[in-house]
């Protein structure tokens, strides 16, 4: 079982014995926290091999503090959050559910975190194996402004095509950001290069999505049309 931000709902079943068991639970408590939902309202249908289960409480330095025994399955549910920002969206406008859907599920890491996370970067520099799967990483789950992609492709140029192919579907879903994403390419040259590696993306119609796609989910702009697809989904 695996965490995505963007789309956590499902079926759970963990085995708290489990160190990674442990830290996706906690991750959904944090979720739960993002979107202003009680504990009791996003887990459901809890049953755990150890009798009566009691939801995690934080400890004085802020750690979630979870069983380190027994199993536990639940369905995550964070639709009551949806449902009040998309309250006023028309049915038909998919376009506005996805913008909203992005905005309240994807991280966006606060200044704070800005400086460790553009320090790791830096640190990346003329490794382009690890620079790679760095931007893989950041491109599942985050929400990320122009701004961040002008820093990380001013702290490595050489890399900046990879960065705009990557990181693209993290912008907001709005043409302006599309264009100054693009636009840090700087020349027609450099977009033309990798034209190719984002056309799917770029041609995805949003309010029109019916048709047969063939997607390589280990590229970053198709996992993001498969996302957006399996989201639009679950809205009709």
């Amino acid at each position: 079982q695996t965490f995505n931000a963007t789309n956590p709902g499902g079926k759970y079943t963990l085995d708290l014995r489990r160190p990674y068991h442990r830290s996706l639970l906690r991750m959904l408590y944090r979720t739960s926290e993002r979107v202003k939902l009680p504990p009791a309202e996003t887990f459901q249908a809890l049953t755990f091999s150890e009798g009566a289960f009691s939801h995690a409480a934080k400890s004085d330095s802020g750690v979630i503090q979870v069983p380190t025994s027994g199993k536990l399955s639940f369905y995550f549910d964070i639709a009551a959050a949806i449902k009040v920002g998309v309250s006023n969206i028309e049915d038909s406008d998919f376009a506005g559910f996805l913008r909203h859907h992005l905005f309240a599920t994807r991280v966006r890491p606060a200044l704070k975190e800005a400086v460790p996370i553009l320090a790791q970067w830096e640190e990346l520099k003329g490794r382009r194996k690890e620079q790679l799967i760095f931007l893989a990483a950041l491109s599942k789950d985050f929400g990320l402004s122009v701004s961040w992609l002008e820093n990380l492709c001013g702290a490595c140029p050489d890399v900046a095509e990879e960065v705009v192919i990557r990181l693209l579907p993290c912008l907001p879903c709005d043409q302006a950001s599309l264009y100054m994403g693009l636009k840090l390419l700087r020349t027609a040259g450099r977009y033309l290069k990798i034209r190719h590696a984002i056309l799917a993306f770029l041609e995805f119609n949003t309010d029109n999505p019916t048709g047969r796609y063939s997607l390589d989910l280990a590229d970053c702009c198709q996992h993001a049309i498969a996302q957006r697809l399996f989201l639009l989904d679950r809205w009709e």
